[in-house]
This record gives structure tokens, sequence and C-alpha cells, in this order.
């Protein structure tokens, strides 16, 4: 991790907290049965917390 940029560490923060969130939201809605209408919410911030550590590993320092 020392090897990002400061906005690469804090896009892995942020993606971090997202995938935290959705995890959260989708735990917390799931109630023994999946129902894809009520997960919309925690689906997309998994994908977005995704998206955001993915795009963490771009913004490498170059030396």
């Amino acid at each position: 991790m020392s090897n990002l940029t400061r906005a690469g560490k804090i896009n892995i923060i942020l993606g971090i907290i997202f995938c935290l969130l959705g995890a959260y939201l989708f735990y917390e809605q799931f109630n023994n049965v999946f129902v894809l209408q009520e997960q919309y919410l925690s689906i997309s911030f998994i994908c977005i917390g995704t998206s955001f550590i993915l795009a963490s590993s771009m913004m490498k320092k170059q030396v």
C-alpha cells in the first residue's frame, strides 16, 4: 500500500467502507429468503466498493 498515491489510498478505504456497508445491508435485509428486489441497494454498494478497490490498483506511484 506504500506504492499507492494519496488518491489510491483514499479509493481503497472508500472501497472497503462501501463493501462493508453493502454486506451489512445485505445481512439486515436477508430474512432466510432471497428476494432480488429487496437486495438492489446492498448489491450496488458491494459493486461500487469492488470497483473502487480495483480502481485504486491503477493509481500507483511511478518510480
